[in-house]
């Protein structure tokens, strides 16, 4: 054991069976059930684990030039993070995990007794995998199918993966752990964290948090291309789905965008989908009408320049403040806000 708490066990066992064959057991397992929490912030500074890990080798030698090499290995992990649960969280965010992973190996070749340089052989591996996991209020599993082998690979992210329609997913545009591609393309610049500067220790109420608003970008009339339908704004940042409300001041408004309304970019990494746009670049983006026709790339058609104190703006993030006992022991992002 350690002063964290984690205790583990290790042992091996060794046989052979004859000349050809040979054997080697090995297991490891290890256990942490203790509530580590040395700066008092109720959240978990190391996981609870527990952890059970069992290989079986053989080896062969023929001694005719045929060899092999073949395993069988067994893992069971189960971890759990997150808030400590007390009286002050009976409700606690916790992340936890349990999987079940079998995989099996055979590597079978020949070696020419009179040149060791030369061989050839195969290599076949086959894996079962069962996973649960939690985050918060969400549950996630998976597992491979049944009867299924798995192999392998390193894929590029343009292969396709389908069902047995023909429909289905690129790897670039698959969700993980439930958010899209296209939701995460568009929360790339919203507010991610906040902290805490001044923390106090005698609150008797939860004190207000304000967040700076985002950057304020202005529009030059020179900027706003007509015939490609985009605006120019040097290395803006935006991408694809990034809200942003449209402000004209008391000037003539951009034909196409109404003053005081929030529109969504249409970023480089979106194809045209109809109306005709020029080129997306970093200093260059379209506006749609919704997020949706954002992400299918339809964009709104301008047909004025507007003004030179024409602007846009993101919006403005929300949070309010974690108090225990008396001090403020985190912030929480209540709306993430955009463009910042």
């Amino acid at each position: 054991g350690n002063a964290g708490g984690r205790v583990e066990l290790n042992a091996y066992a060794p046989f052979k069976v004859n000349t050809k064959w040979s054997s080697i057991l090995l297991i490891h397992t290890d256990r942490n059930d203790r509530e580590n929490d040395v700066n008092k912030d109720r959240f978990y500074d190391m996981p609870q684990t527990l952890d059970l890990i069992v290989r079986n080798n053989w080896l062969w030698k023929s001694g005719k030039g045929w060899n092999g090499d073949y395993s069988l290995n067994y893992v069971n992990a189960v971890s759990n993070s997150g808030q400590i649960k007390n009286v002050n969280t009976p409700n606690p965010w916790e992340a936890s995990l349990n999987g079940d992973h079998i995989t099996f190996s055979a590597k079978t070749g020949y070696v020419w007794p009179e040149k060791t340089w030369q061989s050839f052989g195969s290599q076949v591996t086959a894996g079962y995998n069962v996973q649960n996991t939690s985050l918060g209020d969400r549950n996630y599993e998976g597992s491979t199918a049944d009867n299924k082998t798995v192999i392998r690979t390193k894929l590029p992210r343009h292969i396709k993966i389908t069902k047995d329609d023909g429909t289905g997913h690129t790897l670039q545009s698959l969700g993980i752990f439930g958010i899209t591609d296209a939701e995460r393309s568009a929360g790339v610049d919203n507010l991610g964290a906040v902290g805490v500067v001044v923390a106090g220790t005698c609150h008797r109420t939860v004190p207000a948090v304000t967040c700076a608003a985002p950057p304020t970008n202005t529009i030059a009339v020179a900027k706003v291309v007509i015939a490609d339908n985009t605006i120019g704004i040097t290395n803006h940042g935006f991408r694809t789905g990034t809200k942003l409300t449209y402000l004209s001041s008391s000037g003539s408004v951009i034909a196409g965008l109404a003053n005081n309304t929030a529109y969504f970019v249409i970023g480089k990494e979106t194809t045209d989908s109809g109306t005709t746009m020029g080129d997306l670049t970093n200093s260059t983006f379209a506006l749609a009408s919704s997020l949706s026709n954002a992400q299918a790339g339809t964009a709104l058609a301008l047909t004025g320049t507007g003004h030179a104190a024409q602007t846009l703006i993101g919006d403005t993030a929300t949070a309010t403040a974690e108090v225990t006992t008396g001090k403020v022991t985190g912030v929480i992002i209540a709306g993430v806000g955009s463009a910042y």
